[in-house]
């Protein structure tokens, strides 16, 4: 059952949502799903969810056309630690599309996957000066249509867990920093769709065990530090 949230008739000071989806905690469906005709919000905070552990049956959280939407913060007021976040269950995904000014803050949702589609804000998301502390969970990550460079991608660097990246319509791939794919030691698949280039330093991924190419025409080689990998992947699908 997919349940669709109509918008707020009463407003809440500290979450404008709030009012109308405090209860949400209560509900047992697949799919809850914000969508445009939430045109007015700017910030989700937690009066929505109703407490941390509001989304552990929940299937599918989709947030969709929220075009002011600028804040999505996981954590409970007072909570300097971040160690009190949203969770949901371990195979729930989250999918934020065409939410162009979102943020995360100051973490990713605790999902399974996480798929981002013309929202390239996301991926500027940042932690902080807090460290690792309430590094997401999440394992599989999709990025779709991204104008964000990739050496800009912050939100990476709060993904440790993170075992397949999808990569779609991301055309700008550079990224020559030493460090930036360095962090993704669980990293085992990449897939690349229509980009420009890869990575050069894609041999920083040190688990990386499949590499999928699929319409990138001009691309015709992998990164030379692709040498420094152990094992090499063993699927490469060129266009």
């Amino acid at each position: 059952m997919i349940t669709y949230l109509v918008p707020p008739r009463l407003i809440c000071q500290t979450c404008p949502v709030a009012a109308t989806c405090h209860h949400l905690a209560s509900y047992q469906t697949s799919c809850i799903w914000l969508s445009d005709e939430w045109t007015t919000i700017k910030n989700i905070c937690t009066d929505l969810y109703g407490g941390t552990r509001a989304f552990l049956r929940l299937w599918d959280l989709v947030i969709d056309e929220m075009k002011c939407l600028e804040e999505w913060n996981m954590a409970l007021p007072g909570d300097e630690d971040n160690l009190n976040q949203l969770k949901l269950s371990r195979n729930s995904s989250v999918k934020i599309i065409s939410c162009p000014k979102l943020r995360f803050k100051p973490c990713p949702p605790q999902c399974g996957s996480l798929w981002i589609e013309r929202s390239d804000e996301v991926m500027l998301s940042s932690l902080g000066n807090r460290g690792q502390v309430g590094a997401s969970a999440v394992k599989d990550l999709l990025v779709n249509c991204c104008a964000v460079p990739l050496h800009h991608w912050s939100l990476l660097g709060q993904l440790p867990y993170l075992k397949n990246l999808t990569l779609v319509n991301c055309r700008d791939l550079t990224c020559s920093s030493q460090d930036f794919l360095g962090g993704l030691t669980s990293l085992k698949s990449l897939v690349v769709t229509r980009a420009l280039s890869l990575p050069e330093r894609l041999g920083d991924l040190t688990s990386l065990t499949e590499l999928e190419i699929y319409e990138c025409n001009s691309i015709k080689t992998v990164p030379a530090s692709m040498h420094k990998l152990t094992h090499r992947p063993a699927n490469f699908n060129s266009a």
